[in-house]
């Protein structure tokens, strides 16, 4: 089976290279963590100990003494999530069914994949700053204007996740790719060939 985790802050186009990878390596399940998170906002009481679950990660205020104080927020609610997501990874392995999973709860080098998998971790970034703001734009206004008025932080966690993505390759394939028109086949180009299978285009 292949599981494929797509992360990378807000505005880097998880959701649409999802969607259109879904459809290039013929894999129907698509998870969102956010959509995770949000089950569980709807079902559990908000106490001082799940008010990160209830916050916006972007909005959670940063802990001085903390090593990353910008990404706290982040950490702690993809510490909350993990073993939900762990959960629909042990279903798909049951099942044995592919699954997409995206989201900016997939921190590089959190959650273990049994080693037989073909496991494959997309980190998507945008180069540009101004480009950036306008893909985040792009969410409409609602979604929009608190994200640009915390957008330096959002781009403090991109470059965490890619000091986190080189620090653990290696350990398993990770694929940085920046987020533009061209972003498809550069993953495709650099996946492993196992999971590029003979109906990859079967949708095309």
């Amino acid at each position: 089976m292949r599981i494929i985790f797509i992360v990378g802050a807000q505005g880097t186009g998880k959701s649409y290279i999802s969607t259109e990878l879904s459809k290039k390596l013929n894999i129907e399940n698509i998870i969102s963590t956010d959509k995770i998170r949000g089950s569980l906002r709807t079902n559990t009481k908000r106490t001082p100990e799940t008010e990160i679950l209830h916050r916006s990660s972007v909005l959670t205020d940063p802990v001085p003494e903390a090593k990353r104080p910008d990404v706290r927020g982040i950490k702690l609610q993809a510490g909350y999530l993990k073993k939900y997501i762990v959960a629909h990874i042990e279903q798909a392995k049951k099942d044995n069914v592919d699954i997409i999973i995206e989201g900016i709860h997939l921190l590089p080098g959190r959650i273990d994949i049994d080693p037989e998998i073909d496991f494959t971790h997309i980190i998507l970034y945008v180069r540009d700053e101004e480009k950036h703001k306008n893909q985040i734009c792009g969410q409409g206004e609602e979604r929009s204007t608190y994200k640009l008025k915390n957008f330096s932080r959002i781009r403090n966690f991109q470059d965490y996740l890619i000091q986190k993505a080189i620090k653990e390759q290696g350990k398993y394939k990770i694929i940085l790719a920046e987020s533009n028109d061209h972003t498809i086949l550069e993953i495709l180009k650099n996946m492993p060939k196992s999971s590029i299978r003979e109906d990859t285009h079967r949708h095309d």
